[in-house]
Order: C-alpha cells, then sequence, then structure tokens
C-alpha cells in the first residue's frame, strides 16, 4: 500500500512540469517543525539542505491548497525514511514570508 501512495504522489511531478522559478533537491527529510497559521506552520529540514534556505527550513503554508495532502505524504515520507526530492522557491520568490525560508511547489517521495 505504502508503495502504491509514493508512486501516486510521484506521478504528477513525473508527468507535468515545475514552476519556472522552482529549484530541487533530493534526500532524507530529518526533521519536522509544526507552528501557527501565518508562522511557516509545516516545515521539513533535510539532510542535504540547500544552502539558499536559511538554516535549511523548507515549508508548506496553510494557504496551499493541497496542505493536509502535502503534509501528511511528507509525515509519511519523514516516519518511513523515504527519499523525496522537493521542488521549491527560494525565500525571496515567496510575498510575505516571515522567515528567509523556502516555499515547497511540488515533491514526489520514492
Amino acid at each position: 500500500m505504502f508503495k502504491a501512495l509514493a508512486v501516486i504522489l510521484a506521478l504528477p511531478i513525473l508527468l507535468a512540469s515545475t514552476q519556472a522559478n522552482a529549484l530541487a533537491r533530493t534526500g532524507k527529510i530529518t526533521g519536522l517543525f509544526l507552528s501557527s497559521p501565518g508562522n511557516l506552520p509545516f516545515r521539513i529540514s533535510l539532510d542535504n539542505a540547500p544552502t539558499e534556505c536559511a538554516a535549511g527550513i523548507l515549508y508548506v503554508d496553510t494557504t496551499h491548497p493541497n496542505y493536509q495532502a502535502y503534509v501528511s505524504a511528507l509525515m509519511l515520507a519523514y516516519s518511513q525514511g523515504k527519499q523525496v526530492t522537493i521542488y521549491y522557491a527560494p525565500a525571496q520568490a515567496v510575498p510575505n514570508a516571515p522567515l528567509p525560508a523556502c516555499a515547497i511547489q511540488e515533491f514526489g517521495v520514492f
């Protein structure tokens, strides 16, 4: 079942192009941090964190249309020790970012 979920999550990334300003990083999630809405509510860190993201923080905001699905899948990937490929926008491309972190645009679990 988990393999089927990983394939379902990976297909949109394999079949569709990412947003024009997105960068990519592949690795394992090494930490999760949850906070209040408006304060980068769901954050992750990767084992090879991007240098352009302050402290290697990548986040999903509650305003993201797939927030609940992203959070669920990222938590599952973390708990299973799966590798993820994260497509993200650097902080300067994210309006009103409270911290210089990077917004997760899309991702795949492998």
